[in-house]
Parts: C-alpha cells; sequence; structure tokens
C-alpha cells in the first residue's frame, strides 16, 4: 500500500492534471479536426457525384456493383444502393447503420442530396450522404457512410501517442521535480522529531529563497529560540534552587545551633536575627517570584489611568528616606508636573526597585540624582548615581533574571536579582524601553523611557 505521503500526493495530482488536460485536449481537437475532415470530404463527395453518375450510365450490372466494392473498400465507406421504388438493393463495404431515414431517401430519388449528421460522445461526427444516381433512365439513391477518414485515424494514433509519452516523461520529471519540493519539508520534519526529543541543535538548508527556503529559515530561527529559552528555563531553575537552598540552609544551620543549652543570651539573639533576615529573604523571592510570574502572563491586570509622575516619585523617595538617610545620601530631584497614562501601581514598583539599587550600590555620602523630561513621543526618567558601577559585561546582562553580577561584591547586599528584570518587564507592558549606562567606579544611570498614550 503507497503511503499517502505530501510526495506522493504531489507526484499524483500532477499526473491526475496532465491526464486530465490531455484527454481534454485530444477529445476538442479531434472534434474540430473531424468536423474540418468531414467537410473536406462532403465538398469531394459532391465533385464526385457527377463523375459516378456517369459512370453508371455507361456500366453493367456487375461493372456497378464491382466499382461499388471496390469504392467501399479503398476509401473505408459503408455504401447503400436503393432503387426507383426505394427499396434497398445492395451493400458494400463493412456494413454500419446510417441514419437515413425512408422520407431521406424518397428526397434523395427526387435528385436533392441529403445529408445526416449525428453527434456522439466517443463518435463526434457520424454522418450519411444521400446522392442521386442515374443509370438505365432511372434514379437510384446511393447512401455514403464514411468509417473514420484515415486524416482523423492518424490524428488519434498520434494524440494517443503523445498521451502515453506525455505521461511517461512527464511522471518521471515530477518525480524528481516533487523529490526537491518535498526535501525541506522532510528536512523540518526530522528536525520537529529532533526538537521533540530536546535536541535544538539542528541545521537546515535555507539556500532555497522561495517559500519553503522562508520556512526552513524560520524552523532554524525557531530551533535557536527554544533553545535559548531551554537554557533559560534550566538556568532559572537553578537559580531559583540555589536562591531557595542558601536561605534555607542558613535557617537550618543556626536553628541547630539555637538547640545548643550552653548559648548566651547574645548568641541566640544573633542566631535568631539572622534566621529572621534569611525568612525575609525568602518571603522577598516569593514575592518578586509571584509578581514576575503575573507579569509574564497574559492575564495580568493592567489598569491605565492618567496620574502626576513628579509626586509618585517623590513619594517613592520620601518613602525610602530610611534607607537613604542611613547612608547620608544627597538626593537631587529634577521634576517637572508631568501627567502620565499608565498603571500606577506597577510604575510605582519601577520607581521603588531602581531607587533601592541605587541606594544599595552606591557608598556613604554618595549622590543620587533623578530626573524627568516630557518629550513629543514620550516622558523619559533618569535615576543616576555616584555608586560602585559595573563592568560592560554585567551591563548588559543587568537585566537578565537572578543575575547579580560580581558575586563576592553582593554577596552582603541583600537581593535575588529579580528586581530589575521586574523592572524591565512592567516598562516593556507599557511599551517602554529601559538601558543602562554605566562604568566601574562612575556611577550607573538607568534610562525608562515610556511612550504617551
Amino acid at each position: 500500500m503507497i503511503r499517502t505521503t505530501l510526495y506522493v500526493k504531489v507526484v499524483l495530482t500532477f499526473i491526475a492534471v496532465v491526464l486530465l488536460g490531455l484527454v481534454s485536449s485530444f477529445f476538442i481537437t479531434s472534434s474540430l479536426y473531424r468536423e474540418y475532415a468531414m467537410e473536406i470530404f462532403q465538398a469531394r463527395i459532391h465533385e464526385e457525384v457527377k463523375i459516378v453518375s456517369e459512370l453508371f450510365d455507361r456500366m453493367e450490372i456487375e461493372e456497378r456493383e464491382q466499382y461499388l466494392r471496390d469504392r467501399a473498400k479503398r476509401d473505408a465507406l459503408s455504401l447503400y444502393l436503393y432503387g426507383p421504388n426505394a427499396d434497398e438493393i445492395g451493400r458494400y463495404g463493412v456494413v454500419k447503420p446510417h441514419s437515413m431515414t425512408k422520407d431521406d431517401i424518397e428526397r434523395v430519388l427526387k435528385g436533392k442530396v441529403v445529408i445526416r449528421k449525428e453527434s456522439w460522445f466517443l463518435e463526434f461526427s457520424k454522418i450519411s450522404f444521400g446522392v442521386p444516381l442515374s443509370w438505365g433512365g432511372e434514379t437510384y439513391a446511393l447512401v455514403v457512410s464514411p468509417h473514420d477518414l484515415p486524416e482523423v485515424q492518424n490524428l488519434d494514433r498520434a494524440f494517443q501517442t503523445l498521451i502515453l509519452l506525455a505521461l511517461g516523461i512527464g511522471s518521471v520529471l515530477i518525480a524528481v521535480a516533487a523529490s526537491y519540493l518535498v526535501k525541506p519539508l522532510r528536512e523540518i520534519t526530522q528536525a520537529t522529531k529532533q526538537i521533540a526529543k530536546g535536541n535544538y541543535d539542528i541545521r537546515l538548508s535555507a539556500a532555497r529563497k522561495d517559500e519553503l527556503g522562508v520556512l526552513s529559515a524560520s524552523f532554524q530561527e525557531m530551533a535557536g529560540d527554544l533553545k535559548k529559552i531551554e537554557t533559560m528555563r534550566q538556568e532559572f531553575v537553578s537559580d531559583v534552587s540555589h536562591e531557595i537552598q542558601s536561605p534555607l540552609a542558613s535557617i537550618s544551620g543556626f536553628v541547630s545551633l539555637l538547640r545548643s543549652p550552653e548559648l548566651s543570651e547574645e548568641e541566640r539573639h544573633h542566631y535568631l536575627d539572622v534566621i529572621d533576615r534569611e525568612s525575609k529573604r525568602l518571603s522577598r523571592l516569593s514575592d518578586n517570584l509571584l509578581k514576575l510570574a503575573s507579569l509574564d502572563s497574559e492575564h495580568h491586570p493592567f489598569q491605565a489611568a492618567a496620574f502626576s509622575l513628579d509626586r509618585q516619585i517623590r513619594n517613592a523617595v520620601i518613602a525610602a528616606e530610611p534607607q537613604w538617610s542611613a547612608k547620608s545620601l544627597d538626593i537631587q530631584l529634577e521634576l517637572p508636573k508631568l501627567i502620565v497614562q499608565g498603571d500606577e501601581d506597577q510604575l510605582n514598583q519601577v520607581w521603588q526597585n531602581l531607587l533601592s539599587n541605587s541606594i544599595k550600590f552606591t557608598n556613604a555620602e554618595g549622590t543620587i540624582r533623578i530626573s524627568a523630561e516630557a518629550h513629543i513621543d514620550g516622558i523619559v526618567v533618569r535615576v543616576s548615581d555616584t555608586g560602585v558601577g559595573m563592568s560592560e559585561e554585567n551591563r548588559k546582562r543587568a537585566l537578565e533574571r537572578f543575575y547579580k553580577g560580581d558575586k563576592s561584591r553582593t554577596r552582603e547586599q541583600p537581593g535575588n536579582g529579580l528586581g530589575l528584570a521586574i523592572v524591565k518587564r512592567i516598562v516593556e507592558l507599557h511599551g517602554g524601553e529601559i538601558s543602562i549606562d554605566s562604568s566601574p567606579g562612575h556611577g550607573t544611570t538607568v534610562t525608562v523611557k515610556i511612550p504617551s498614550r
């Protein structure tokens, strides 16, 4: 049993279309040529009627019959001879029924030429000629019915040969062409199976510039994206496991120490403070993961409304006063009155996270500057600090989830590498952009662009 693959379908479809086209062309052309040949034959019959009439006047009965037999055999005709009383008196050649009626025969006996045509599906034109003949002073009716003209027979044979050759050669050619056409699809099918097994390192030929070439290139790009997503997923799971395992290990260790009866009150309080700090770290991690999951989902609520952006940023600075006051930081604000259209709670999270990062990585008595300005296409907010800055590699990866840059520098700093990832996602939900400009020892500037709505 032949598998109904795309390759087989393409080949069979081509053969069916070619066969239908050739057969239709054969019947149409044969029909037109038959009509043309019949017209020529009819004209020839008219020309020969006079000659036959003159010959019949000079022939004996035996000569007449021999002439009719020879003529029927030579030209592949069926000849019927009717007497003056419309009675059939002779048949010659391979006899085929003609379409003449008795009334037609009587009209011929009166000296008229009668032509009858019948159309059939497979035998396009069955034609009969009734011509009067004079012999011995009497009028006879000769009915001429051609079988099939040699010209038509030759044309039919030529078309039959053409159909067979076209099907044979065309089938071979389309088998080769179809293999070329479906080759990229076969490669994609195999690549799909590899991806299903978790292997994303696939290579597809994208040299073709047609739709299949574009499909192969797109599939190759999709496989690359899936590989990146899988790598990110594995890193995400690893990072989450590490972030959870670290505080859990600390809590477990200090709980064991608390069971010791020899602990002083001061040590006991210290261990409890560590447990409390690690518990809060787990809580923040859980909250951030839930927030990211919510922001990534298609059903996260987005309640856009107009509000005062400058007031919101000032309130965020006031809320963080205990943190920046403890480090004696200088907070500089350049905030004209600005009205923005967006989700107020989400954008408030953006300013809180950016301010918290600046406070965290700015040394004591440093400076944090927050400015905002309106443009035709939206509002730009910049948060700059005079902190430790970051390397080029850290700057490029700062917005990635769980990325903490220099682990030795951030080990003592609270955080789980999700703050900037949350900021990036919120800005994207508002149709905006976020960029970071930083260098070691020269501080960091985070620029947020929110388009007008």
